[in-house]
């Protein structure tokens, strides 16, 4: 076993995943492996994605964030909300702790929730990883071999693209036309809740989850109902960032500088948000879009340069202003950073105060 003390890290394509994957199993790593959609291609809908693993088998796999507390609902369970590990393994353990659902449903629960958020990752055609090493999710449910997950979802992905073009996505939302028709042609099978559930605003995804089924199986009977008319498939929604006021995301791990700094900044009329964690940054990014960001020269497992190129390769990231504060340091960059400026610590709030205001559209601009 070849133990790995830093941060790897590079661009994906679909075929790819395979591979990444592949070779965490094989150099049996402990970590947390993160998978970012790139900006061509995909929307905002498609999540940044986080897989652990242990000794190189997959403990857990899902969106990073709510998101994740989200889907384990849909899958009955009951998140932990006060808890550190990841909203749907809380979700699990608190099953498998209160023992109100058997070690063997819970089982296929926890290995649906890994082949699900594989299935998504499969489908980014390009992206960027990141694997960092971390101690293991405790408590410790064993893992999941990643050879026969990967070969399950290669052929999942396989499947799922004759349903195109009807079927773009496991974020459509179906609904049923006629509630009668849909009940007769369901009625010998295991997919009846889908007359009731496929209200237009229940996605694919999570009619999966709650009817406990395949998601192809399901992509069948929702082709099945198109056809005969009972059901009709919107094409994938479009999500556009709402208006909100001016937002600046600060990513850094010394309170001592970025708290005085955020708390200057809200009193000049700016929305902040600190973030220590660089990775709690990225799924922030996703799930609010900030108008700017503030971030550290260097984190205890990355360098911030580094984390800005991830942020570039999320969706909208390539547009965002992001300024990058870093130590003094004699010697010029070689290979600058794709950021919007370097600036030099200690950074003064006037100086900031300054420039922010320049770098923001004019809709954006703190009115005082």
């Amino acid at each position: 076993m070849e133990m790995i003390s830093a941060t790897v890290q590079g661009t994906i394509q679909a075929i790819d995943l395979g591979t990444v994957l592949t070779w965490i199993a094989q150099q049996q790593w402990t970590g947390e492996l993160t998978l970012m959609p790139s900006v061509q291609g995909l929307d905002r809908t498609s999540p940044l994605l986080r897989f652990w693993f242990t000794t190189g088998k997959l403990s857990y796999g899902g969106p990073v964030g709510q998101a994740d507390g989200d889907r384990c609902r849909d899958y009955g369970l009951t998140p932990w909300l006060d808890s550190t590990l990841p909203p749907g393994y809380s979700g699990l353990w608190r099953a498998i702790s209160s023992e109100a659902i058997p070690w063997p449903q819970v089982r296929g629960i926890w290995r649906g929730m890994i082949t699900e958020a594989l299935f998504e990752g499969f489908s980014y055609h390009q992206g960027a990883f990141a694997f960092v090493p971390t101690p293991p999710l405790i408590p410790s449910f064993g893992g999941w071999a990643v050879a026969p997950l990967r070969s399950e979802v290669m052929r999942q992905r396989q499947a799922w693209f004759r349903f195109a073009p009807r079927i773009a996505s496991v974020t459509q939302c179906p609904q049923v036309l006629n509630l009668a028709t849909a009940e007769a042609a369901l009625a010998q099978t295991s997919y009846g809740a889908i007359a009731l559930w496929a209200d237009g605003h229940t996605s694919l995804a999570q009619l999966a989850r709650r009817l406990g089924g395949n998601l192809l199986t399901l992509a069948h009977w929702v082709e099945v109902g198109c056809q005969e008319g009972w059901l009709t498939l919107p094409p994938p929604p479009s999500v556009t960032a709402p208006a909100s006021p001016p937002s600046l995301l600060y990513i850094g791990d010394d309170p001592q500088l970025s708290q005085p700094t955020a708390l200057a900044l809200q009193a000049e009329g700016y929305e902040v948000c600190v973030e220590a964690n660089p990775f709690t940054a990225l799924s922030y990014i996703c799930d609010k879009l900030p108008d700017l960001i503030l971030c550290d020269g260097l984190f205890p497992t990355l360098k911030g340069a580094t984390l800005v190129a991830m942020i570039r390769q999320l969706p909208q990231g390539d547009r965002l202003p992001i300024f990058l504060i870093e130590d003094p340091s004699p010697s010029p960059v070689d290979f600058p950073p794709p950021v919007t400026l370097i600036l030099t610590k200690p950074c003064q709030t006037s100086t900031l105060l300054e420039l922010l205001p320049q770098h923001l559209a004019p809709e954006k601009r703190p009115k005082n």
